[in-house]
C-alpha cells in the first residue's frame, strides 16, 4: 500500500513537471513571459499615472483627416464628400470580399480610417460654420 502511494505521488510530480516544461516552451515560442499587465516601475507610480502611461503608449498615431481623405485643409464639404466616396469605393470590404485575408484586413482598417476622417471633417466644418 505505501509503495502505491509513493508511485502515485511520483507520477503526479512528473505530470506537474511536464506541464511546467510545456508552459516554458510556450513562453519561449511567443518570445516573452507574460507580465499580467504590470511593468517593473509600476510600484513607484500611482494608479492614475500607470493608466495615463499605458494610454499614452497604446494610442496609435492618427493621421490628419485631410491627409486621409486626400484633400487640402481648406477643402469644401462637397469636395470632402467626393474624395470620401471615391476612396470608399476602392476600399470597401464588400468590394474585396473574395481577396486574400490581408487585403480584407487592410480594407477594413482603411474604411475605419476614412469614416473617422469624414466624421472629423464634418465636425470641423460644422464648428467653422457656427
Amino acid at each position: 500500500m505505501p509503495f502505491l502511494i509513493v508511485r502515485l505521488l511520483l507520477l503526479a510530480f512528473l505530470l506537474l513537471l511536464g506541464l511546467l516544461l510545456v508552459q516554458r516552451i510556450m513562453w519561449a515560442w511567443r518570445g516573452a513571459r507574460p507580465t499580467n499587465g504590470k511593468r517593473a516601475d509600476d510600484t513607484q507610480r500611482s494608479k492614475g499615472q500607470q493608466r495615463a502611461g499605458r494610454k499614452r503608449q497604446e494610442a496609435p498615431q492618427r493621421a490628419l483627416w485631410w491627409e486621409v481623405l486626400g484633400v487640402s485643409q481648406e477643402a469644401s464639404l462637397e469636395e470632402i464628400n467626393r474624395h470620401y466616396r471615391q476612396a470608399i469605393r476602392m476600399y470597401h470590404p464588400d468590394k474585396v470580399a473574395e481577396m486574400a485575408p490581408q487585403i480584407i484586413a487592410l480594407a477594413e482598417r482603411r474604411t475605419k480610417e476614412l469614416n473617422a476622417a469624414l466624421s472629423q471633417a464634418k465636425r470641423v466644418r460644422s464648428d467653422a460654420a457656427k
